[in-house]
């Protein structure tokens, strides 16, 4: 496609990327003498509501957070036929970039851009923004030292309607929390847990959570406990340490309270340790040879889509924010209208259900930690709590007092256990707890997975035998849109028991009568035709019905499912378009 001369009062200078949804173009602005970054709707897609909503809803969102740390919004065109937001360029490179180029960054540099990536975060927070794809390549340095969040086109206001279908998830999920991946709610939290393994990731070199495969990935996200970044980059300060593995808690209750919090103890490391932040000292600290990434790891292409099952896909629209010279791919999917950024995951829960198990609980031995040294740098990074004593642990939480280096506090602990003159005796060995027994029964059936162990589909002629000790237990029927999770702990030597009724977990729409006829979408995804025998199951929660028939006006209606309301039934008629009806 030939490039256009010029876009409005822009000068275009090159074109970035094209798709059959929309081009992003590097462009001059003449006025003001500067260069800026145009993403423009091709007319026929821009007459589409939902996508000129999203769109209209990214550009609310950017202007909303005006900020030095951010991307800036310059314009926005409500036009169908020139329906644009004009962006501001960042001449220089992504954090992701300079990873992959110098393999892990000098902590002080490090420790310059996340204060500068908490400012704008806690701006963005403070004006109800939240980023939700928070991570290297979305962070942009320029030439000149300085640092801006990029990229909010998955960003939610939080006291906005979502836009997002119920059931799915969308981001990148080695840097999503586990909230955002089990589907639970997501809050300014979130960020900070993508930005703690983001800078986990810039301090050693290796990302906390990234597998080859997705639902590895989700599962490290999910369950893994990464190691201190020092045990990886051992000039990283235990204070720095301290910061990133409380950003990275599981329990959002856990990590900072806020943007503002993590910054405060971020002071106080800056101040202490003496780190300069002037943007051309951050230039210094990034110029100079770096360590080779190859040989801290090999990074999982980024350009991977989850795209199964495609009709759980709806549009996605994220703000091409580039450095000079690259740009994401852009890829439209077939079969769909999703533009989708390369690096960014949508996925239904079908994908999702074989991460939401819990990792086996059974000790490592000293065999298995060397075997497991020359497994993925992913798994490398993980800490499991078998192998590394309590006292080489640092504390989630920053201690009141001064901060204790590793061997005093090996001295103190080993000075708390010196004998005195009287003679240890050695404790008696407790006998091992005898195993416990379940018995699980389904309405109507289901397959049974337990920690990552298939058991087969109820009913289950035999009780299973488990350690004692809590489980996760995963129900799964292929009737139902997500899996069922249940939760038991088994006793030495006793028996439990798990009756569900998977029915008590979902809504049920019925689709009785249909005049003449009609397509059935929920959520953007054809269910089938009228007339329509079986009933359709969904999640709680908020859902879209539409009906569609060539010759008639959509007929469309919101529909709330809860365990108080868990079943709605549908007949209606519809409304004739006026031409159809005048023809007949």
């Amino acid at each position: 496609m030939e490039k256009p001369e010029q876009i409005g009062p822009y000068r275009v200078d090159a074109e970035l990327a094209h798709s059959n949804i929309c081009t992003v173009y590097r462009a001059y602005e003449w006025k003001l003498d500067r260069p800026v970054l145009i993403k423009k709707l091709h007319p026929q897609i821009a007459r589409d509501e939902e996508i000129r909503d999203r769109f209209a809803r990214e550009a609310q969102i950017c202007a909303r957070v005006k900020h030095d740390n951010i991307v800036d919004i310059y314009s926005y065109s409500s036009d169908p036929e020139l329906m644009m937001v004009v962006l501001e360029f960042v001449d220089g490179q992504t954090l992701g970039e300079l990873i992959a180029s110098r393999g892990r960054l000098d902590w002080k540099a490090a420790a310059a851009i996340l204060w500068r990536v908490l400012k704008g975060l806690e701006f963005a927070h403070s004006k109800g923004v939240i980023h939700r794809d928070l991570k290297p390549d979305n962070i942009l340095i320029s030439k000149d030292g300085q640092v801006k969040i990029a990229d909010f086109g998955l960003a939610i206001l939080e006291e906005a309607p979502r836009l997002t279908r119920q059931g799915t998830i969308v981001g990148t999920p080695a840097y999503m929390p586990p909230e955002q991946i089990s589907g639970g709610d997501i809050d300014h939290r979130s960020d900070l847990f993508s930005l703690g393994a983001t800078f986990y990731e810039a301090l050693t070199g290796i990302s906390p959570f990234r597998c080859q495969t997705f639902s590895e990935t989700m599962k490290l996200v999910l369950h893994g406990q990464p190691q201190r970044p020092s045990l990886l980059a051992e000039e990283v300060p235990p204070e720095l340490d301290q910061i990133i593995l409380r950003l990275l808690e599981k329990q959002p209750t856990r990590r900072y309270a806020s943007a503002e919090q993590a910054l405060g103890e971020l002071r106080q490391l800056i101040e202490q340790r003496g780190v300069e932040l002037e943007p051309r000292l951050i230039q210094q600290h990034l110029t100079g040879p770096g360590e080779p990434r190859a040989h801290l790891q090999t990074r999982a292409p980024s350009t991977t889509v989850i795209t199964t099952p495609l009709k759980s896909l709806v549009p996605v629209w994220a703000p091409l924010t580039v450095a000079a010279a690259t740009i994401a791919a852009v890829i439209l999917l077939p079969g769909t209208n999703a533009l989708l950024d390369t690096s960014e995951y949508r996925v239904s829960n079908k994908l999702i259900e074989a991460a939401l198990q819990v990792p086996e609980r059974a000790a490592v031995s000293q065999e298995n930690t060397e075997q497991s040294e020359q497994e993925t740098p992913a798994r490398n990074a993980m800490n499991i709590t078998q192998h590394e004593p309590d006292n080489l642990r640092p504390q989630t939480h920053p201690p009141h007092g001064p901060v204790m280096s590793e061997q005093s506090t090996q001295a103190v602990e080993l000075a708390a256990i010196e004998p005195d003159d009287t003679v240890a005796v050695e404790p008696e060995k407790p006998s091992p707890a005898l195993p416990g027994r379940l018995r699980i029964t389904s309405t109507p059936w289901a397959n049974v997975s337990i920690d990552q162990a298939d058991y087969g589909p109820t009913p289950l002629t035999e009780a299973i035998e488990l350690p004692p000790g809590e489980y996760q237990v995963v129900l799964t029927n292929d009737q139902f849109p997500t899996p069922v999770l249940e939760t038991v702990t088994i006793k030495p030597d006793g028996e439990s028991r798990l009756d569900v009724n998977l029915w008590s977990n979902f809504g049920v729409v019925r689709i009785l009568t249909v005049e003449p006829w009609a397509k059935i979408l929920i959520d953007n995804q054809l269910k089938g035709e009228t007339p329509m025998a079986r009933p359709i199951i969904l999640t709680f929660g908020k859902h879209t019905l539409e009906l569609h028939n060539p010759g008639y006006k959509v007929w469309r209606r919101a529909l709330i499912l809860s365990r108080e309301n868990s079943s709605i039934e549908i007949s209606t008629k519809l409304e004739p378009l006026e031409s159809h009806s005048q023809i007949r």
